[in-house]
């Protein structure tokens, strides 16, 4: 018999070359039937068998090869590279593949002995690169090492090894040296730069991701760096919030990005066109306005589409979690100081926003995953790439020891008319001298319509009113947390209605109060329970009653319900936890409605503040000046700054 095909060793793969050069791919059962003596040919070629004048001389195995993708990182001066690589073994030899799986016949040399593979293992092998849109072994973007990392669960043909080279298998300190850092009007924190960079590279991989930094951290002015740095490059992002964060936000981009063109798509008002979100780089826009409007948003290609306080997604039946989804986007941002509040499905849902699909199916998460540490542990380690969480204790030393956070709110339209026809009545009757007193209605319709009316035991207080709404929603996070916070309210009506409602919405909560109703020698009592609560608590305080004297370091938080004319008396009040004892920063929310008394209210006490001789003007809590006055009464929520 004289052979019209010649064996031939290319890389590692056993091939044959005929008499007119041309390649020919045997497959593995041709040879294995070469070997067990069933042929003496391949096709229609004559070959010689055992191959000679082959160098080194080839042997042949009967047994197969083991397949599988190796993903591996390695840490550089600044972040990680990533690569992936296909090994063939057999016992102790091992051999790179080094081409694509869809190129190599299904036999394969390790070393100088042929092995064939296991039927149909190619073919795993390109079905787990086509799902990580890999086109070749070797190096890996983010996004394809994170869909790998992903598909190894539960399959043994991907072996990871990237927790060798990323400590508790984190890469959220990978940052992007090449991206510069906006032009903001702020200085961000080391850690704030690490977590925009962090954004920053996730977004231009395509990746979603979850910002889950504690409470007072700056998550908004992280997210506001990378909508400045994207800004005009990909089309307009869409900020998602509650309804009662709109202006937060609005205020927030202005003050720390004005070059930014904002939209606050809300009211009766609102544009119908898409062309019109096209003209701005973020719209602004809240939950119920998102999912009544799902049509018009959905005609729109988002760059990022960020969803504020997402726990609100959490609920994977709801209809403004499934609505939501269904947004068209680039890129998927979630941002909360609670990504896990009870059940694990929590997680699932608001992963499923931010990465779609990457935890797989509701049913198939809810199979692989029980309510338990166990499974909590294990989730917690295949989806650690994509949150980024940082607590106050972890970047203390970055933090100033006072966090104040300004919450500026919007009133409700119900809230609105009660207090615009109060405003009217009030100014028709004011006479000189006598218009502070009369400003107290304004005060107390912003603190909750319910102080002016009777018989609201039945009825839901956040129902009535936004401000009240936001501090359920302050209060759900700094809870979570098992922290403790005082919030300072002026009116005994507003104490008793948290006593009542918090302690029905949150059990238990360590809750009490001081006011004028509670005897001296009662208070330090009151004080020490609340201080050395194990859990969260929450201390209810009249800054007139409880506003100077009390030493409570207990509290982390500090909550001004209402504001006072005089910044002295509002100082006094934070300094009951802002003081020599106290180990970690404190974090003060202000809240205030704008186009409203209060808003003057804050505008008055930064006035004030700026005076160089603060530490003796109204120390006494007195009425402000005439002016202040006058445009207390001017001023309508419904004259809205177009600013």
């Amino acid at each position: 018999m004289s052979a019209n095909a010649f064996w031939v060793v290319v890389g590692n793969k056993l091939l044959l070359r005929d008499v007119h050069n041309n390649i020919i791919i045997p497959r593995a059962r041709e040879i294995y039937e070469l070997i067990t003596g069933h042929t003496d040919r391949i096709e229609n070629f004559e070959i010689d068998f055992p191959p000679k004048g082959l160098n080194p001389e080839v042997s042949f195995s009967r047994y197969p090869a083991d397949l599988e993708i190796e993903l591996m990182a390695e840490r550089k001066e600044r972040g990680y590279s990533f690569k992936a690589i296909v090994i063939a073994k057999y016992k102790d030899k091992i051999t790179i593949v080094d081409d694509h799986p869809a190129r190599m016949p299904d036999h394969i040399l390790i070393g100088n002995e042929w092995h064939p593979f296991v039927n149909g293992v190619l073919e795993e092998i390109c079905s787990i690169f086509r799902k990580a849109e890999i086109d070749e072994p070797g190096k890996l973007g983010l996004k394809q090492y994170l869909a790998l990392r992903n598909l190894s669960y539960g399959n043994e043909l991907i072996k990871d090894l990237t927790a060798r080279a990323i400590e508790s298998t984190r890469v959220a300190e990978v940052i992007r040296p090449e991206v510069p850092e906006p032009v903001l009007n702020a200085r961000l924190y080391q850690y704030q730069k690490n977590g925009y960079r962090w954004l920053s590279w996730m977004a231009s991989e395509g990746v979603g991701c979850i910002l889950a930094d504690e409470m007072g951290l700056g998550k908004t002015l992280q997210l506001i760096a990378l909508l400045t740095e994207r800004a005009g490059k990909y089309g307009p992002s869409l900020v998602i919030c509650p309804a009662t964060l709109q202006e937060n936000w609005k205020r927030e981009i202005s003050r720390f990005s004005p070059s930014l063109r904002v939209l606050v798509h809300a009211g009766p008002e609102r544009t119908g066109f898409p062309s019109e979100f096209k003209k701005h780089d973020v719209v602004i826009t809240s939950y119920g306005i998102a999912v009544n409007d799902l049509i018009l948003f959905s005609m729109v290609d988002w760059d990022v589409v960020a969803v504020d306080e997402a726990q609100a997604i959490r609920n994977p039946d709801a209809l403004r979690t499934i609505k939501i989804k269904e947004i068209p986007r680039r890129v998927s941002i979630a941002i909360t100081g609670t990504p896990l509040e009870n059940r694990l499905m929590d997680l699932w849902s608001i992963m499923d926003f931010s990465v779609p699909g990457f935890l797989g199916s509701r049913n198939s998460f809810e199979t692989c995953y029980e309510q338990d540490y166990s499974s909590a542990e294990k989730l917690e380690q295949r989806i650690s790439p994509f949150i980024l969480r940082r607590r106050v204790d972890e970047v203390a030393r970055d933090l100033p020891d006072l966090i104040d956070i300004p919450v500026p709110l919007i009133l409700t339209d119900k809230e609105a008319l009660l207090y615009e026809e109060t405003r009217k009545k009030i100014s028709e009757q004011y006479e000189a001298g006598s218009g502070f007193a009369m400003l107290t209605h304004l005060s107390m319709i912003c603190t909750h319509p319910f102080l002016l009316k009777d018989n609201t035991s039945k009825l839901d207080p956040a129902g009535e009113s936004a401000k009240y709404t936001r501090l359920l929603e302050i209060l759900d996070e700094i809870f979570s947390l098992k922290h403790r916070v005082i919030v300072f309210t002026t009116y005994i009506k507003m104490i008793d209605l948290l006593m009542r409602d918090i302690s029905e919405r949150y059990p238990d909560v360590y809750l009490n109060f001081i006011d004028g109703r509670v005897k001296i020698n009662q208070r330090q009592k009151i004080i020490d329970e609340f201080n050395n609560y194990p859990g969260p608590a929450l201390l209810a305080l009249n800054p007139h009653a409880a506003g100077t004297g009390l030493n409570i370091t207990g509290a982390r938080h500090v909550i001004h319900y209402n504001l006072q004319w005089n910044p002295a008396v509002q100082d006094q009040a934070t300094a009951r936890a802002y003081r020599r004892g106290q180990r970690y920063p404190v974090t003060v929310h202000r809240m205030f409605y704008l186009n409203t008394i209060e808003d003057v209210m804050e505008e008055n006490i930064q006035r004030k503040r700026n005076l160089a001789n603060i530490a003796v003007v109204g120390v006494d809590g007195s009425a402000p000046d005439p002016d202040f006055v006058m445009k207390a009464l001017a001023i309508s929520p419904f004259h809205r700054d177009e600013e």
